[in-house]
């Protein structure tokens, strides 16, 4: 009970701000109580940044709440764990590409891989194919089994 608890904390005390998005698309400005900038799947502990992003896309994917009463909050926050965003196409924004700028106002404190680290504006870049993993090969024995019942 304690998750339910802490999430129900933190949407109590959310304030709105504006915010500036720039992409080379065009620049959006609307009201948010959390935006979310991400190049992986999830984020905070299994929330899902978008439905359809993934690891190996290539893209950045930006979620928006907009401002809500307590009990859609709530529910935006449980949908969003589940990875069900096209639900709240009412309550939330989402963007896809590779560059994008953040500016709120009032400026506000930047946090990355859940710590404070820099304040407003900043900008996320897609680095594409920026970093090499190696991977073992299969070793001379071969793909291990299962032992065998005879």
């Amino acid at each position: 009970m304690s998750y339910p608890a802490a999430v129900l904390e933190a949407l109590r005390g959310r304030r709105a701000f504006r915010v500036r998005l720039q992409s080379p698309s065009g620049t959006r400005e609307f009201s948010s109580i959390h935006v979310t900038v991400g190049n992986g799947v999830y984020y905070g502990g299994g929330a899902r940044v978008a439905e359809e992003c993934a690891i190996d896309d290539a893209c950045l994917d930006v979620m928006s709440v907009r401002p809500q009463p307590l009990h859609r909050l709530l529910a935006i926050a449980f949908a969003v764990r589940r990875g069900r965003q096209t639900d709240l196409d009412q309550q939330i924004d989402v963007a896809a590409g590779s560059l994008f700028e953040v500016s709120t106002q009032p400026p506000l404190t930047v946090t990355l891989d859940g710590e404070p680290a820099l304040p407003t504006p900043v900008s996320f870049r897609m680095a594409a194919r920026a970093l090499r993993v190696f991977v073992p090969g299969p070793s001379a024995a071969g793909p291990s089994s299962p032992p065998r019942r005879d």
